[in-house]
């Protein structure tokens, strides 16, 4: 009990330190950097139900705002014991169970449909388009007031597609319904 409270601590703490020091208006960092740091830590803290893939496969649709730079990281890490694999889509008929889909912004006119594609499927559906986790995704990135990037999560949502997210998630996220 008391190794899981200093972990959750320690993370918290580590979190804060992170968007503190690399979340700020001012920093050199992207937001699309900051992004992918966060969808790792979102794989890392998630469990999914029977997985037994080759690859651990995060999949963006729509136009790739990460540039280069989400190949780079994956390159050389490893999630869950399993290489990491990125695909880019376009089209809705694309995807087939990545174990992490990021919906970009540029999908909004077609969020329904994905999230209709996706639903109740164990695919953690993470996106960066406003209200997206009240009508369907498990994660959304928002900007807050201070101009740092956080995200809320819907937890109902997580249920339904049968995965379990880390209380230290939840603790520092907003939740929404």
């Amino acid at each position: 009990m008391f190794k899981q409270v200093v972990d959750k601590f320690r993370f918290f703490l580590l979190f804060l330190l992170f968007c503190t020091f690399f979340l700020s208006a001012k920093s050199q960092i992207n937001e699309y950097e900051v992004k992918i740091s966060l969808l790792l830590k979102f794989a890392k803290y998630t469990e999914w139900p029977n997985y037994d893939e080759n690859f651990f496969t995060i999949a963006v649709f729509g136009k790739n705002p990460f540039e280069d730079s989400l190949n780079k990281v994956v390159k050389t890490k490893t999630l869950k014991d399993k290489k990491v694999k990125v695909q880019f889509l376009n089209q809705i008929d694309e995807i087939d169970y990545p174990n992490i889909l990021f919906i970009t912004k540029t999908e909004k006119k077609n969020l329904k449909n994905v999230l209709n594609a996706t639903k109740n499927k164990p695919i953690l559906v993470v996106t960066e388009i406003y209200n997206a986790a009240s009508v369907g995704a498990h994660i959304n990135f928002f900007v807050n007031n201070d101009n740092k990037i956080r995200f809320e999560i819907n937890t109902k949502n997580l249920k339904k597609s049968n995965l379990k997210v880390s209380s230290l998630l939840l603790d520092i996220a907003k939740i929404v319904e």
